[in-house]
């Protein structure tokens, strides 16, 4: 799912690796053939270079992974595989190697109610917890503009001070 999101965020895949629907749901058949080693039991602590993503890939995977990290496996199966998505366009019983072509799962996915990125989350929490949001001036660069010295012009920092 995150190449699905990345795509709808950005108009551009995550990775280039093909995708089909097999029996079970989308497969992607490089993953399948790297993992198989594994059996059917979740996969634990498998290492991941996370330098070797830029941010938004990072914080696309990130948001996926929050989103769907609470499904089992068979609930992210049922999600994949229901009536209109991408797979059931293609799918045929007993069949592999059928494509998922880019461009359905562009078009199934920016449908979706959109995926909840952390900083909207995090936004969520804040305002939750009925703290002040400060936003500050952005520069012509778009970088914000931060005091040098003079925090006291970003409000009260309670709990955070070094006391």
């Amino acid at each position: 799912m995150p190449k699905c999101w990345f795509l709808v965020r950005y108009g551009k895949p995550l990775f280039h690796s093909r995708i089909e629907a097999w029996d079970q749901g989308p497969v992607v058949p490089a993953v399948d053939a790297d993992f198989k080693i594994y059996g059917i039991g979740p996969l634990h602590a498998i290492p991941v270079d996370y330098s070797q993503f830029t941010a938004d890939e990072f914080s696309t995977i990130l948001d996926v992974f929050t989103h769907y990290g609470k499904f089992s496996a068979s609930g992210l199966r049922e999600l994949s595989i229901k009536s209109g998505s991408p797979w059931d366009a293609v799918y045929v019983p007993g069949t592999v190697h059928r494509e998922i072509t880019t461009d359905a799962m562009e078009e199934y996915f920016k449908h979706q109610s959109p995926l909840e990125t952390v900083a909207d989350r995090l936004l969520k929490s804040v305002y939750a917890s009925g703290r002040e949001v400060i936003t500050p001036p952005i520069s012509a660069s778009g970088n914000p503009i931060l005091p040098a010295d003079d925090y006291e012009d970003w409000g009260d920092w309670g709990d955070w001070s070094d006391d």
